[in-house]
């Protein structure tokens, strides 16, 4: 008998599926299931907008269905972020500060922070520009494998106080730190300034070439303005990940200024930021960009939550990008 059970029991190890209990992040569990997720955020509505410019955090309570269809509740602090948004947004966009211990005891990874982009106000025109913005997160994607992760969001907010009810939708963006790991890299925060040579060229050209194309002249590799600077662990060079699309003109939105210290005069105005680059440098990085054309005008199409006026307006601004790529006329090298 004995002679009998210990085949089985080798052929059991070696043969049975592998462990499927590794937790994932808090991110990962409102992540990928679904386009959009619908949650509901309770918390005192009137003291995060009368605090909008402090770095106060309040009491919030955040609740969601997961993939299981498991109903999830979770208590947490939250406090407005951005620099900007704040100063002109009634609605501020949101740190969300989950409670690492907790975490922990519901086997959950301990990325504890993330950032939530909010409607801004109550205009017609702010869901447009959120969705807008969501947009240029996919796009990237399709572009660059060095992207922060982000979820869709319809949000129920409910003030504890008077028991308001008001659905808006918004942008949720992975942890910073969750980022770094799930790319095998490490956040650099103080590398200001680096020199050409310590930079990943492709990943570099790509971002670059991106921000031209959504026409974003807000962010700056010198300063790591709406960009977090990654170190590769294996070769210690450097490489970024965009964020923060709303001065884009892709985006448009209402309350976005052109810069004109890099000689643009509108949002809608192109201007290539990246390091000094040839064009025969940055042929290959041009090609890229051409055999993902129809994978952009794809996402682009079939994000139908955005109105067929919104879809037709970035299908035409993203063409206009690629016809300057055929022409070899990319302007205003700066």
């Amino acid at each position: 008998m004995m002679n009998t059970l210990i085949p089985l029991l080798i052929s059991f190890i070696l043969f049975s599926p592998p462990d499927s209990t590794e937790p994932k992040s808090i991110f990962e569990a409102m992540h990928d299931h679904q386009e959009v997720l619908k949650v509901e955020l309770e918390t005192d509505i009137k003291q995060l907008e009368a605090n909008i410019k402090t770095e106060n955090y309040q009491p919030a309570t955040i609740t969601f269905e997961d993939a299981e269809g498991n109903e999830q509740t979770w208590e947490m602090k939250i406090r407005p972020r951005g620099r900007f948004r704040r100063r002109v947004c009634t609605f501020p966009p949101v740190k969300i500060n989950f409670n690492k211990s907790e975490l922990k005891a519901r086997n959950y990874k301990k990325h504890d922070e993330l950032k939530l982009v909010t409607h801004c106000s109550n205009e017609k025109g702010s869901r447009e520009n959120l969705l807008r913005e969501y947009l240029a997160y996919q796009l990237y994607e399709v572009i660059s494998p060095v992207y922060y992760r982000t979820q869709l969001l319809q949000i129920k907010y409910i003030d504890r106080e008077n028991r308001i009810r008001k659905k808006r939708f918004g942008i949720l963006l992975e942890d910073e730190k969750e980022l770094a790991a799930r790319l095998d890299a490490e956040l650099c925060e103080d590398c200001y300034s680096q020199p050409e040579s310590s930079f990943k060229k492709d990943n570099l050209r790509i971002l670059s070439l991106f921000q031209y194309m959504i026409g974003n002249s807000d962010w700056s590799l010198a300063m790591l303005r709406n960009l977090k600077l990654l170190k590769d662990e294996e070769t210690g060079k450097f490489y970024g990940a965009p964020y923060d699309f709303d001065f884009s003109g892709l985006v448009d939105a209402s309350y976005a200024r052109p810069d004109q210290t890099k000689g643009i005069s509108n949002v809608r105005q192109r201007v290539f930021l990246g390091m000094a680059e040839s064009d025969k440098e940055l042929e290959e990085t041009i090609a890229h960009f051409q055999s993902k054309r129809k994978a952009i005008m794809d996402t682009i199409d079939s994000f139908q939550l955005l109105s067929k006026s919104s879809r037709w307006d970035i299908k035409k601004y993203i063409e206009a990008f690629y016809e300057q790529l055929e022409n070899g006329t990319i302007v205003e090298k700066k």
